[in-house]
């Protein structure tokens, strides 16, 4: 669902009091818009807590848009969370109506945050299987094998029939081969991570990366907001506060569940 709506500008950009963490109401939004526009007054109004706290209830009760991610972003920034706003503007980042505002966005808090932090620079293995998991997923490379292998087919069976052209028909269908076999092994390769890793991110400071679910396990890695990594859904869900991921810099271990946000 996409809410038009006055969406609050980059101009924004300016950091306000900071307010504590506010909790998701139980309130269920029947009327979305009027929650948003209810929720921007009180943005307008640097009425932070209660701008988000509207926000986050039309997106508890299942409503989604660009608008709606990019000014719970901007509420949660202007808050002082950076981690959390980050994590938002990538979410509107994914709707064409708010792409560009929200890339500034994510340019103005990952310039911030590195200027706190020193994180480690992202692997380039992590993007990998980021992209390949999350973006291509299984549905492209089945569809390609499928079409591929009927291309062979059919370049084969023209390399018999037809009087001219059966050399190139011939390596037309190696050809074909050689990628269905690709995409099948895409296929196979994205089917048997599906649902093993969810896409998350470090929202809050103060936590470390260690290497068991224990206070009192060595601690590995100091994360900071920003932070992106990999869950691993079984492992995490055995272990209740704490969640079992791999960082975006190549290392693995536990952290608080409580210090991170996942993707839907």
């Amino acid at each position: 669902m996409v809410m038009a709506s006055a969406v609050a500008s980059p101009s924004h950009l300016v950091a306000a009091d900071t307010v504590g963490q506010q909790a998701i109401a139980t309130e269920r939004i029947t009327d979305p818009q009027r929650a948003f526009n209810d929720a921007n007054f009180h943005y307008e109004q640097r009425q932070y807590t209660l701008a988000l706290e509207r926000f986050l209830q039309i997106e508890q009760s299942g409503f989604s848009s660009g608008p709606l991610f990019l000014n719970t972003g901007l509420t949660y920034l202007n808050m002082q969370e950076p981690g959390r706003a980050l994590f938002y503007f990538y979410r509107a980042r994914g709707y064409s109506q708010t792409a560009d505002r929200a890339q500034r966005a994510i340019e103005f808090v990952e310039e911030t945050l590195q200027q706190q932090f020193a994180e480690p620079p992202v692997l380039a293995t992590f993007t990998w299987f980021e992209w390949m998991q999350f973006r291509v997923g299984t549905d492209i490379p089945l569809l390609a094998l499928i079409m591929l292998i009927n291309l062979a087919a059919l370049f084969w069976a023209g390399h018999w029939f037809l009087n001219r052209g059966k050399t190139a028909m011939r390596y037309l269908a190696y050809i074909a081969a050689g990628l269905a076999v690709v995409a099948g092994g895409v296929f196979v390769y994205n089917s048997a991570n599906e649902g093993e890793w969810q896409r998350g991110m470090i929202v809050e400071p103060g936590f470390e990366l260690r290497e068991q679910p224990s206070e009192a396990s060595d601690p590995v890695l100091v994360v900071y907001p920003g932070f992106r990594l990999l869950l691993h859904a079984e492992s995490s869900a055995a272990n209740g506060e704490w969640s079992f991921v791999h960082m975006s810099n190549g290392l693995q271990g536990w952290v608080k569940s409580d210090s991170l946000l996942l993707f839907p």
